[in-house]
């Protein structure tokens, strides 16, 4: 995982976060629904973890 890749995750998540909490108070949500979602959002960042750990490397190193 490069580091422009990391960069790139870490401002998804921070978006899908912020944009989670600003749902989450506009439909008054109970708690097991949040954590439920961020549940999914821990799931998903894992996937896209092991996808970029699984994936060839871009460039190649002499």
């Amino acid at each position: 995982m490069t580091e422009d890749d990391a960069i790139y995750v870490i401002f998804v998540l921070t978006a899908g976060l912020i944009l989670i909490l600003s749902y989450t108070k506009e439909k008054r949500m109970s708690d097991i629904q949040i954590f439920a979602l961020i549940g999914l959002i821990v799931f998903i960042f894992a996937l896209g973890l092991l996808w970029f750990s699984l994936k060839p490397e871009k460039s190649v190193s002499n």
